[in-house]
């Protein structure tokens, strides 16, 4: 049976198994391979926009003997993608500007397809992008891959459209109960302060980045009390 990297098994746990995930930029196809041998889907589709990245598509579903239940599809983005039965979609180790783009030409997302999102990079943009086209955020899982903290993100379409706070933006949905989420929002906080720091070298303000900074690790502490007591 295939394993999957943290990051990749952190997206197969949300998808819904209602009917057919679509996984856009599959790369390998690991993620639908491994649905189809656990069952947790009777249908996906692997898409790319490069023909290399269908072809180890094409190669992983053969090794693995699950090529039947694989449709591979070369598409930009979601814009040659069957609009018609396609439950979830995952959109995974890209940076949120490019997901954010796959997802403006998406429409049809919007009839309450399961979307679950992993950015590689700007991870607040993302939430930010989400809410305030009405989608909603659900769940996020925290990732450790070797150095490197992740989170994955559950949304779906509600047409409720909110802005949110900076606090908000970084965070999510983490749940500060899981040491990885408390690990997440430490790890915001350092990135801001070297920031500020930056800034402050130039000459520039940054009190904001600071107080951001500052909640983050407020946030992180509060937490990490509240499960220990």
């Amino acid at each position: 049976m295939l394993t999957l990297s943290p990051r990749l098994m952190a997206c197969a746990r949300l998808v819904s198994g209602a009917g057919c995930c679509c996984d856009v930029g599959t790369d390998h196809a690991y993620l639908p391979v491994y649905l189809l041998q656990r069952g947790i889907c009777t249908s996906v589709i692997a898409s790319d926009i490069g023909e290399g990245p269908l072809q180890s598509a094409r190669q992983t579903a053969a090794r693995w003997g699950v090529s039947e239940g694989i449709r591979i599809i070369r598409s930009d983005g979601l814009q040659q993608i069957p609009k018609e039965g396609v439950t979830d979609v995952v959109i995974a180790g890209m940076g949120a500007e490019t997901i954010c783009d796959i997802l403006e030409h998406g429409d049809w997302l919007r009839r309450g397809t399961n979307l679950i999102l992993q950015s590689m990079t700007r991870t607040p943009l993302l939430r930010r992008w989400l809410s305030a086209h009405g989608f909603a955020l659900y769940r996020e899982i925290p990732v450790q891959e070797e150095q490197r903290l992740y989170t994955v993100l559950q949304a779906g379409y509600t047409g409720e459209v909110r802005a949110l706070s900076p606090l908000e933006e970084m965070i999510g949905r983490l749940d500060g109960t899981d040491p990885l989420a408390r690990a997440y929002a430490l790890r915001q906080a350092e990135t801001l302060r070297k920031k500020a720091a930056g800034l402050n070298r130039a000459g520039k303000p940054a009190e904001q980045e600071e107080a951001l900074a500052a909640e983050l690790t407020a946030w992180a502490e509060r937490k990490e009390q509240t499960y220990a007591g």
